[in-house]
């Protein structure tokens, strides 16, 4: 995931989910990046071929921004 945050966001915690066929999950807290653009790695989620959406939303402070994302990344990882 490239996100830029701000000291103000660090330690905010996030979690990535995936919707559609199966659900995966991780949680991650936000870096403060200095307000660059940076690549900071989520995990890894294990799902069945198919169309998800993804949602990014922060778990502990609601109504903060966490974060400014650019983009996210998806690779595929083993067999």
């Amino acid at each position: 995931m490239r996100y830029a945050a701000g000291p103000s966001s660090a330690g905010v915690v996030y979690t990535v989910t995936m919707k559609g066929q199966t659900v995966g999950m991780t949680k991650g807290i936000v870096e403060s990046t200095g307000n660059l653009y940076k690549t900071l790695p989520t995990g890894d989620m294990q799902l069945d071929a198919g169309a998800y959406m993804l949602f990014i939303q922060p778990a502990n402070k609601a109504g903060q921004t966490a974060m400014s994302l650019e983009k996210v990344i998806l690779r595929r990882i083993g067999e």
